[in-house]
């Protein structure tokens, strides 16, 4: 599953969103920053789990929203 993460840019906040994925234990592939937002790609990641990680990420301070998508950024640049 590929996420995007949408936040208010300040220094360290891409830190504490990939310490959020860590903490689950989650596969990251690939990540993109292009603030104010940060692409994920998380091949063992599943809508129930989605739920559960929006909530955590939501609870970083500024945080403002968890998406998914259907391709990263840099992957629709190359195609």
């Amino acid at each position: 599953m590929r996420i995007d993460v949408h936040f208010s840019d300040r220094v360290g906040i891409a830190q504490e969103i990939l310490a959020a994925l860590a903490a689950r234990a989650l596969n990251v592939t690939a990540v993109e920053v292009e603030p104010p937002h940060v692409y994920i790609e998380a091949p063992e990641l599943d809508s129930r789990d989605l739920d559960r990680l929006r909530n955590d990420l939501l609870a970083v301070a500024g945080v403002l929203a968890v998406g998914e998508l259907a391709i990263l950024p840099g992957a629709r640049r190359r195609l």
